[in-house]
C-alpha cells in the first residue's frame, strides 16, 4: 500500500481538531499508526491519541481545549508490551530498563492499539515494512485478529485459538475415550446387551418359516397345525418382550453413562476456565462460553447415547 493511501486511511478515523495538531507537527505521509487512548491512570475517560511517525513515537492529549503533544525517539525505546486486562488494555514502554510510558484504552479501541502495538514491534525489532506490507499477521482489516495457523497458515476463526483444519480427530476421539474410562463396566455390559438384542432380532425370520409351513400348512402338502402354530407365535411374542426389554435396559445404560460424561465435561471445562487469565475473559463473550459448554457436552451426551449405537 503506498504512504500516501496508508496515511490517509489512519487520519480519516480521526477527529477534525486531533487531526489537525498531528499534521502539524508530522507529515500524513510519515504516519504509520494511530490510537485512541481514552482512559487516564486512574481508569477515568480522557481524550488522547498515540501517533507512530517517522521514527517517533507521540502522545497527544486535551487536558483543556488544546492538544498537547509529547514525543519519543523509537531509537530510545527499548521494547513495548501490550497487557489485555479486564475491560482494558495497556500499551508499555521500556527504555533503559524503566517503564517510560503506559497508556489505557477501553475495548472499543483495542484494536487500533492492537494495530499500532504490531508496527511498533516490528519497527523495534528492525524489520523492513515496506518489505513486509502488513507483515506475517496478514491484513489488518481481517477483523483485527490477524492471527494464522503455525502449520498451515489459514487465518483462525473468531470462534476458536486453535486451527480447526490442522486438528487431529483421532486425538480428539482418544480424548473423549478418556472420559469414558471410568464407565467401562457400563460400556461392557452395553455392548453385550446389544449383542443379545441384535441376536433375538436375527431369531426372528427363523421362527417365521416352521410357523407359516409347519404351523398354518404353507407347503400346501399338510393339514394346519393350531397347537404348532399358537406355540410358535409364543415363543415369537417372547422373543419379542426379550428384546425389547433388553433394548431398553441398554439405552437407559447408555443414556446415563452419556448423560455422566457430558458432566464430567462440564465439570472439567469449568475448573479449566477457573485458571484462565482475566484477559481471555476480556477477549471472550460469557455468553458465548456458557453456550458452547452448555450445547457441546449435549452433543456429546446425544453421541455417545444414541449415535455410537446406531453406528455400531
Amino acid at each position: 500500500m503506498p504512504p500516501a493511501e496508508r496515511a490517509g486511511d489512519n487520519l480519516t478515523q480521526l477527529d477534525a481538531d486531533l487531526r489537525d495538531a498531528i499534521t502539524t507537527e508530522v507529515q500524513a505521509d510519515d504516519i504509520d499508526a494511530v490510537a485512541y487512548v481514552d482512559l487516564d491512570q486512574a481508569g477515568r475517560y480522557i481524550k488522547g491519541c498515540l501517533v507512530l511517525a517517522a521514527g517517533r513515537f507521540a502522545w497527544f492529549s486535551q487536558p483543556d481545549d488544546r492538544w498537547e503533544s509529547e514525543w519519543h525517539e523509537l531509537s530510545e525505546l527499548d521494547r513495548a508490551e501490550l497487557i489485555e486486562g479486564l475491560g482494558v488494555n495497556l500499551l508499555r514502554l521500556h527504555a533503559a530498563g524503566k517503564i517510560v510510558g503506559d497508556y489505557r484504552c477501553s475495548l472499543r479501541h483495542a484494536k487500533e492499539l492492537a494495530r499500532l502495538h504490531r508496527k511498533l514491534e516490528r519497527i523495534l525489532a528492525g524489520r523492513d515494512e515496506a518489505e513486509g506490507g502488513e507483515g506475517p499477521l496478514g491484513p489488518e482489516g481481517e477483523e483485527g485478529k490477524g492471527v494464522r495457523c503455525e502449520k498451515c497458515g489459514r487465518v483462525l476463526p473468531a470462534w476458536s485459538d486453535f486451527c480447526p483444519s490442522c486438528t487431529s480427530r483421532r486425538k480428539v476421539l482418544s480424548r473423549l475415550l478418556d472420559f469414558v474410562k471410568p464407565y467401562k463396566w457400563r460400556v461392557i455390559g452395553a455392548m453385550v446387551l446389544m449383542l443379545l438384542v441384535t441376536g433375538l432380532q436375527l431369531c426372528m425370520p427363523y421362527l417365521r418359516k416352521p410357523m407359516i409351513d409347519d404351523g398354518l400348512g404353507g407347503d400346501f402338502e399338510s393339514e394346519p397345525n393350531w397347537v404348532l402354530f399358537a406355540t410358535y407365535v409364543a415363543l415369537f411374542a417372547a422373543v419379542m418382550v426379550v428384546s425389547i426389554l433388553l433394548s431398553t435396559v441398554m439405552r437407559r445404560i447408555v443414556a446415563k453413562m452419556g448423560a455422566r460424561v457430558g458432566r464430567d465435561v462440564r465439570d472439567k471445562t469449568y475448573h479449566h476456565l477457573h485458571r484462565l487469565s482475566l484477559s481471555f475473559f476480556a477477549r471472550k463473550r460469557t455468553g458465548q462460553l456458557v453456550t458452547r459448554i452448555t450445547s457441546d457436552s449435549e452433543r456429546l451426551w446425544d453421541f455417545i447415547a444414541f449415535m455410537s449405537l446406531e453406528s455400531i
